[in-house]
């Protein structure tokens, strides 16, 4: 094995350590996460070959994966179907067209929608984000996880953010992981590889002898922190992105630009608390 396939595997080491991690927690079996690769193996080869401009073929993926070709055939039968977009990803575009596009604020804000009869305006506003949902249905989601107040004038975002709460968040909440770590990834490799002039934002702050009785303060702070720098970052977005900017339609689009926040407090288990002895700075 050469030095780089060495690092290869180093890296891939690093990162399953958090997915094993899940999987021991929820007792998966090595039978399911071996299945689970499998899949995964098969959509990064797909995308793979799409994104270069290749037709998909049984031996082509059974080459790039080292899959069984019967793996192969089943696997690409029960992709047949497609994915469409998650409750997630859905409703917090949704929201953002909303908060951010001209045709449904007011002042800088988010007007009320008519959301009765044909053609409503909520209506509208769900189409012009996705033609595959029923607007109806977005709307009964939002008021379910509290995203929006209801009257008889019509229908207003109490926040421009989805929160992802309580159990029945679960799948979006880890599908949000997952996003979070394919696009931290190719930020990393982009810094690494390809030296851009401007890199990648990468950073991390870490404190590990915190005092306890701080820690509801810091959690409020990280929280209203993180949450308002998101919102600041929302605003100068869309004056770029064409979706939210109408005078932009004559420019070439298409590109995409994430920014992700993530805060966590770790408290020592069995109320065991780090003392440290003193260090001087050198």
């Amino acid at each position: 094995m050469n030095t780089f396939e060495q690092t290869i595997h180093k890296v891939l080491e690093y990162l399953l350590g958090p997915v094993t991690r899940i999987a021991v927690r929820y007792s998966l079996r090595m039978q399911t996460l071996q299945e689970l690769i499998k899949s995964s193996l098969m959509d990064a080869a797909l995308e793979a070959l799409r994104r270069d401009g290749f037709e998909p073929n049984v031996s082509r993926l059974a080459l790039m994966t080292g899959l069984q070709r019967r793996d192969v055939v089943r696997l690409m039968e029960e992709k047949k179907a497609g994915k469409i977009p998650t409750n997630a990803s859905l409703i917090a575009r949704i929201l953002s067209q909303w908060t951010h596009h001209k045709k449904f604020t007011k002042n800088g804000k988010p007007r009320t929608l008519s959301f009765e009869g044909t053609g409503n305006e909520f209506a509208e506003l769900v189409t012009s984000v996705s033609k595959e949902v029923n607007p109806s249905s977005v709307l009964f989601e939002l008021e379910r996880v509290g995203c929006v107040s209801k009257a008889e004038a019509g229908v207003l975002p109490k926040s421009a953010c989805y929160e992802i709460v309580g159990e029945n968040r679960f799948d979006e909440g880890y599908e949000l992981l997952s996003k979070d770590c394919n696009d931290l990834m190719n930020a990393v490799e982009n810094n690494l590889f390809q030296s851009p002039v401007v890199p990648n934002l990468h950073l991390r702050t870490e404190f590990d002898n915190i005092t306890e009785e701080c820690l509801p303060k810091i959690r409020e702070w990280l929280l209203d922190k993180g949450t308002s720098f998101q919102e600041e970052t929302r605003i100068f977005l869309s004056k770029f992105d064409k979706d939210a900017n109408p005078r932009l339609h004559s420019k070439k689009g298409g590109n995409r630009v994430v920014l992700g926040t993530f805060s966590y407090v770790e408290e020592p288990s069995s109320g065991k608390s780090k003392e440290k002895n003193s260090r001087n700075s050198k």
